[in-house]
């Protein structure tokens, strides 16, 4: 059913790719879905990334990149762009004029608890700030 790392060519990273496409485009399915040969998008206006995301197979000129990112573009929730092949200097800056950015430029999840606007969790939850020195107590 599915190979074992002995299993693969020199490089494992096409069948990675394919099954990375494969399990997103079996999940997001439905109205606020849009499936194509080069890409696939979901655009739910929910507040998180996933929910708001252009997974793009294979590369495209900015053109293509605007048409694919351009509903995710908004400032009343997060979107990510997910490309399966290297993008050019063009689709880079493109991405970034579009305030995309890496995600190893980024902080994952991190809030400013002071500015947190929900209710803090019920018992026995709690929230606590971790520093970068601290995840692993």
């Amino acid at each position: 059913m599915f190979p074992s790392l002995t299993e693969f060519a020199d490089d494992p990273l096409d069948t990675i790719k394919a099954d990375f496409d494969r399990v997103f485009r079996s999940l997001l399915t439905g109205p606020d879905t849009t499936h194509t040969d080069t890409f696939l998008r979901i655009r739910t206006g929910l507040p998180h990334p996933i929910a708001n995301m252009s997974i793009v197979r294979t590369g495209c000129d900015a053109e293509r990149m605007t048409e694919m990112i351009s509903p995710l573009c908004s400032e009343t929730f997060p979107a990510a762009v997910v490309l399966l092949e290297p993008a050019t200097d063009t689709v880079d800056a493109l991405l970034a004029s579009h305030g995309f950015q890496l995600v190893e430029q980024f902080t994952a999840m991190g809030v400013d608890l002071t500015a947190m606007t929900v209710e803090p969790p019920e018992e026995p939850f709690s929230v606590h700030e971790v520093g970068a020195d601290q995840h692993d107590q």
